[in-house]
């Protein structure tokens, strides 16, 4: 069987949508159905996220959900909401070791 580490460790595609009317943004997991968490920074929805696919993970191995597995060759970039100039400038530079550094401070 599976371990949370070992899924935790997987390359999941996260994906950051700016909250047009209250502010703060929402990522999600799109591999991970209904996976999301919401966040007023980027540096509290890294982390947020994090905890958000922990939990996830953990009730679908509890659960016995089959777990879909990224796709190991593949490479996500994190794209932002190109409408949206705030999303564009606080996602700059992000990436998804910039990411996992974050989540492993």
């Amino acid at each position: 069987m599976k371990t949370i580490d070992y899924y935790m460790s997987l390359p999941y595609r996260m994906g950051i949508i700016p909250d047009m009317e209250e502010g703060g943004y929402t990522a999600k997991f799109p591999d991970l159905p209904g996976c999301l968490t919401c966040a007023e920074t980027i540096d509290d929805l890294v982390a947020s996220a994090m905890d958000a696919k922990r939990v996830w993970l953990t009730a679908a191995i509890e659960g016995g959900i089959e777990i879909a597995e990224p796709d190991s060759d593949a490479v996500f970039p994190l794209i932002p909401d190109s409408s949206n100039p705030e999303c564009q400038e606080a996602c700059t530079g992000l990436s998804l070791s910039t990411l996992k550094k974050k989540a492993q401070a």
